[in-house]
Formats: structure tokens, C-alpha cells, sequence
């Protein structure tokens, strides 16, 4: 457009100044060419030169190319904001396609980010199943080993009790065993007391008694005390009867006579006594 408005400009300025010069504008193709500028002749020439046309043409022909240049001017103009107009829709465009094609990256990383997320959820997923499913047999071993621990502590418990009851009563047996040999020393010692003596054989009794004193005394700090028979209501648990007799002066189940001396160190019975029973 801008081209055939400035053809049309030029055939004009060509008609001022060529006196009448046709010009001619192709623009088959879509542009205005100028392909031929003919003078016309036809018209009479003078030979005389009149001042004053002289000066109206000088006028007509200033207004015309001033008129020409804004023609031009205008065109330009025109041309320019065309351009303009249309280097901005290009731009526009191109930023647009710019624009689209950085969606479609965006929409495309999405895409993929959602499928690798997917991709790295389910991985994580499968992970952490096999994780829970590998600390629940843990925890299941460690809770097998803690019952087993338990079990093993309480039998060892036990077994230390049990070998500690065990060695006392070794000890308690062996003890008991060895104290009750000297309890028959005793009974010979008190039977020996009980017989008469000459006077001049006295001093030989205070050496049996200061013996048998040292035997005592050794009884006693081991634990051993005599079972308290004599006056005493029979209890089978300490007293073995061996007789029985009526004696309406004692009272029912009252051991009237102790043929041998019962001994117990602590709760167990070391000997029991032999007694005689009333009622």
C-alpha cells in the first residue's frame, strides 16, 4: 500500500515538473513500479516568456512538491506504523509461540516430575513396606529373645536359690549329723554324774562335770538346746512316748518321766525324746 501511494506521489511530481510527463505504474505484482515516464509534446510551446505565469507556475510548482513531500511524509508514516504495527504482532507471536512452547516444556516436566514422582512414591512405598515389614520381624526376634532372656534369668534365679537352699541344708545335714554323734557323749557324761562316789573319788566327778560343762557350752553356741519334755504336754512332733500310765496326781496327756534327753538345733529335731505319758 505504501508503495502505490508513493508511485502515485511520483507520477505527480513527474506531471509538475515534465510538463504534462506521463507516468506509468505497474503493480500486477502487488507493488508500484514506475516502468515508463513519457514527455508529452503535444502541446503548443511559446516563444514568449510572460512574467507573471512565470511566477504562478514558480507558485503552483512550490505547492505542489510541498504538497508531494507531505504526501511522502504521510506514506511513510503510514508505512511505518504498518511495519511497526506488524513487526509487534510478530513479536507478539513469537512471544506467544514462545509462551506455548514453554507451557508445553512446563506441561511436559510436569509430566514427567508427576511420573517420576509417581514412579519414585510407589518405589518409596515398596521401600518402606519392605521396611515396616523387616522391623516387625525384627521387633518379633527381639521380643522372642527378651521372653527367652526372661526365661533363661528366672531359671538361673531359681537355680541359685535352689543351690543356695541346697548347700544350706548340705551344710545344715552335715552339721546336724556331726552334733547328734555328740549327743550320746552327753548321755554318758549325765549317767556318769548320777552315780554315787566315794568322798575321796570327788575330785574325779568335778573333772567329768567341767567336761561335760565344755560339751554344753559347745551344744549351745551351735545352736542345739534340749527339748523341754519333763511337766510338759505331750506333742508327738517332739516327743516320742514309748509308755503309758494312769496317775490321777498328773494331768491329762502330761509326760510324767524322760527316759532320754531330746536335742533340736533351730527347727530341726536332732533327737527326740523317749517319754513317759499320764492319762
Amino acid at each position: 500500500a505504501v508503495q502505490l501511494v508513493a508511485g502515485e506521489v511520483l507520477g505527480t511530481v513527474v506531471n509538475r515538473y515534465g510538463e504534462s510527463s506521463l507516468v506509468s505504474v505497474d503493480d500486477s505484482d502487488g507493488k508500484a513500479n514506475v516502468v515508463n515516464i513519457q514527455k508529452d509534446d503535444s502541446k503548443p510551446k511559446s516563444d514568449k516568456i510572460d512574467a507573471n505565469s512565470i511566477d504562478i507556475e514558480s507558485k503552483e510548482s512550490n505547492t505542489g512538491l510541498i504538497a508531494g513531500v507531505a504526501v511522502l511524509l504521510l506514506a511513510a508514516g503510514v508505512g511505518a506504523l504498518y511495519y511497526i504495527k506488524k513487526k509487534k504482532a510478530g513479536q507478539a507471536a513469537a512471544e506467544e509461540a514462545a509462551r506455548e512452547k514453554t507451557e508445553a516444556n512446563e506441561d511436559a516436566e510436569k509430566k514427567n516430575q508427576s511420573f517420576f514422582n509417581k514412579k519414585r512414591q510407589k518405589e518409596t512405598s515398596k521401600h518402606e513396606k519392605e521396611l515396616e515389614s523387616e522391623v516387625a520381624k525384627l521387633k518379633a526376634e527381639i521380643s522372642d529373645e527378651k521372653n527367652r532372656y526372661l526365661r533363661l534369668l528366672a531359671d538361673f534365679d531359681n537355680f541359685k536359690k535352689r543351690t543356695a537352699k541346697e548347700s544350706d541344708a548340705k551344710y545344715l545335714d552335715s552339721k546336724a549329723d556331726t552334733l547328734k554323734k555328740f549327743l550320746t557323749v552327753i548321755d554318758a557324761y549325765e549317767r556318769a554324774l548320777k552315780v554315787e562316789v566315794p568322798e575321796e573319788s570327788k575330785q574325779y566327778t568335778a573333772g567329768f562335770e567341767m567336761i561335760y560343762d565344755i560339751f554344753k557350752k559347745i551344744l549351745e553356741e551351735n545352736g542345739v538346746e534340749e527339748i523341754k519334755a519333763l511337766g510338759e504336754s505331750f506333742d508327738p512332733s517332739l516327743h516320742n512316748a514309748v509308755m503309758h500310765v494312769e496317775d490321777e496326781s498328773a494331768g491329762q496327756n502330761v509326760i510324767v518321766e524322760v527316759f532320754e534327753k531330746g536335742y533340736r538345733m533351730g527347727d530341726r529335731i536332732l533327737r527326740y525324746s523317749i517319754v513317759k505319758v499320764a492319762n
